[in-house]
């Protein structure tokens, strides 16, 4: 008789219980998530539970918080960031002094919670939480009963910035982290970075001057997503009809060398003047082919030009270079001698309404550098303020117009080792670039040559640095097969198992999850999208051994996975492949298996005789659109199916209190170890 169903586990977030369907033998359950913050704030001053409201305003424009973290919370609520205000932001920073302890998730969670309770503008644009980090949590479970370990209170707040709308706005989540010397958990210090930022918004650097740098940046784009620029100019109303008139912005000596202008053909009717068939070179406007004057100004119409951006959609507002020209019947481009941009132009910079919040780790582990990071955080307020109410952008002609080239990094294998640094940078940056090895593996050289690690380039154009790592072994019969990395365990059938998830780089890596027989990963788990049936587990189209559970009595007596539905060898290639249940219960028959971490990563490990050994992390499952138990149970895949219920297939399942073999709904999506057979090395 078939085992019961595991009960599903209730998960706790913040003060909603949302039941998690996880990795499921009952086929048709399914799970829930969090939509929202609890909503509670603080004021300004210390204290963990904070004190007061969480601030805010009705008045359109940027609002700022700030969040300085050690052992405690010392906070600046939530309001508006302008002239008058830039000063109590920046004392505050000022203000912030170092101890020793780091509660960084019950910052971010606190910061989450500021943003929901607020009072904010009806049209919020955007909403941001910016988080700087140079080490590890210590401490935030002590500040918060509700969550067990630290590894839950992180997925709870990598939920809640996924998941929670401040005035029906996603929130984006930057991550900027300047590893310690005293941080060894390596792995623990990036997944912080990764789930504590939204959509790869998380940032590793490797020194100041690119803290500083990556700061400016988001300040610049939150400047270019809310400000919304108008720009009027003012032209001659004596022109004869049909002259046509180029405005141009790039500092030209003849207009038929510019590359940046509105150009308009002439009218004057029923007592105003009316630019036809506008062109925008190098440009964007709303006010689209025909532009009315909105005035006369004695001899003068002026025109207003509407949302002007550059062609990559970031606002412009620099009208320091621009010149007047003008054109009758096709004769060559005259100047309009008397045009200065002072007098013939006027632009307004409307903003949107948007609101930030600012976490800072003022832990001692900063030592000396701590004024290092004050004085970035006063940069970023600042700037913030410059480009925000500004109108002149903060003296940079609104539209960002600041060179910018894409540092990309790879490893060769992939397995490897990773590379970090890469990401988008403004021209003269000096980035730091690191290469780390995984298991078994050493750094050799970079793509030029260099054998420096880490190694720091000054950014002149876009780039691809490519970090080359050689497998040092670790025990006999170790390799490499089609760029991935296995081990040899000296397993009586001599099989081979790779060192990595399918989707991993590293051996701690989670990796992708797979429904059993589908090669691809997807955003939903469930029958209904199931390649194999037609909705249910009564209707299997492929590996059926029983009518009962086919569509329309269908059976195909299939009981192992071929290759062409086979996760491994669809992704890796070769001769790679899915490891059978007897292959399973080989590797965990033959070995000593323990529960332990492995670069701060939960997971069980297998030593064999000869030495090696092998790691599986505990990547948790999909059901529906959810990941459930990662860090705390693991779920892997094999190629057999379960023949006395086929809508099952067999795989390894494991905790920190048990490791043995199950089977599971084939539509879960759960984790893939590859192995080769002996002759496949």
């Amino acid at each position: 008789m078939k085992k019961l169903m595991k009960a599903l586990a209730a998960i706790m977030l913040t003060v909603a219980v949302v039941v998690a369907a996880g990795c499921q033998k009952d086929p048709e359950n399914g799970g829930g998530n969090n939509n929202g913050g609890n909503g509670s704030g603080n004021g300004s001053g210390g204290g963990n539970n904070g004190g007061g409201n969480s601030g805010g305003g009705t008045s359109e424009g940027v609002y700022l918080g700030v969040i300085g973290f050690n052992d405690d919370l010392k906070t600046k609520t939530i309001g508006l960031l302008n002239t008058s205000s830039e000063s109590y932001y920046t004392n505050f920073i000022s203000s912030l002094n170092m101890r020793d302890g780091t509660v960084l998730y019950h910052a971010v969670n606190k910061s989450l919670d500021w943003l929901q309770s607020a009072t904010l503008p009806s049209q919020l644009f955007n909403v941001s939480l910016v988080t700087f980090t140079d080490g590890l949590d210590n401490g935030s479970t002590m500040l918060n009963n509700s969550y067990n370990s630290p590894s839950d209170y992180l997925n709870a707040v990598s939920d809640r910035i996924r998941n929670d709308r401040v005035g029906g706005k996603a929130i984006t989540a930057y991550s900027i982290g300047l590893r310690g010397n005293d941080v060894t958990d390596y792995a623990g210090f990036q997944q912080n970075l990764q789930k504590l930022s939204s959509s790869g918004n998380n940032y590793e650097v490797g020194n100041w001057a690119a803290v500083k740098e990556r700061f400016r940046q988001i300040a610049i784009q939150l400047y270019n997503e809310t400000a919304i620029v108008n720009a009027e100019v003012k032209i001659p109303g004596g022109k004869a009809d049909g002259t046509v008139i180029r405005i141009t912005f790039d500092n030209v000596s003849n207009a038929n060398a510019s590359s940046q202008y509105i150009q308009g053909t002439y009218y004057r009717e029923n007592g105003k003047g009316k630019l036809k068939n506008v062109i925008y070179q190098g440009l964007q406007s709303s006010s689209g082919a025909e532009v009315v004057s909105d005035r006369q100004d004695g001899i003068f119409y002026w025109y207003s030009f509407a949302e002007l951006k550059l062609p990559n959609g970031n606002p412009f507002a620099n009208t320091s270079n621009m010149n007047m020209w003008y054109n009758l019947a096709n004769s060559d481009w005259q100047p309009e001698s008397e045009f200065t941009p002072e007098a013939y132009s006027d632009i307004n910079v409307n903003r949107k309404s948007a609101v930030a919040v600012l976490v800072l780790d003022c832990s001692s582990s900063l030592g000396s550098d701590f004024n290092n990071m004050k004085e970035a955080a006063i940069e970023f307020v600042q700037l913030l303020n410059d480009y925000g109410n500004s109108d002149n952008g903060g003296g940079n002609g609104g539209g960002v117009d600041t060179q910018t080239y894409t540092i990309a990094t790879s490893a060769n294998p992939a397995d490897g080792g990773t590379v970090t640094g890469g990401g988008t940078y403004n021209e003269g940056v000096p980035v730091t670039l690191r290469a780390n090895a995984n298991t078994n593996y050493t750094f050799d050289h970079w793509q030029d040559g260099s054998t420096s690690n880490p190694r720091t380039i000054t950014v002149t154009a876009s780039a691809t640095y490519t970090a080359y790592f050689t497998y040092g072994g670790g025990g006999s019969g170790n390799g490499n097969a089609n760029g991935h990395a296995y081990v040899d365990l000296g397993l009586p059938s001599g099989t081979l198992w790779a060192t990595c998830n399918v989707g991993a780089t590293t051996p701690e890596g989670y990796g992708n999850y797979y429904a059993w027989g589908e090669t691809t990963t997807k955003s939903t788990y469930n029958w209904s999208t199931y390649r194999y049936c037609n909705g249910s587990s009564t209707t299997l189209t492929k590996y059926c051994s029983s009518s009962t559970y086919g569509n329309n009595g269908f059976t195909d007596n299939l009981t192992t996975l071929q290759l062409s539905d086979d996760a491994a060898r669809a992704n890796w290639g070769g001769d790679w492949r899915m490891p059978t249940k007897a292959e399973w219960e080989e590797l965990k028959n033959n070995t000593t298996v323990t529960w332990t971490t492995q670069n701060g990563v939960y997971g069980r490990k297998f030593t064999a005789s000869n030495g090696n050994s092998l790691f599986l992390p505990a990547a948790g499952c999909r059901n529906d659109g959810s990941l459930y138990y990662a860090g705390s149970s693991g779920y892997y895949w094999s190629s057999s199916l379960d023949t006395d219920n086929p809508s099952y297939a067999w795989g390894l399942t494991f905790s920190s209190g048990y490791c043995y073999m199950d089977y599971y709904s084939r539509y879960c999506g759960q984790s893939v170890r590859a192995v080769l057979s002996a002759s496949k090395n």
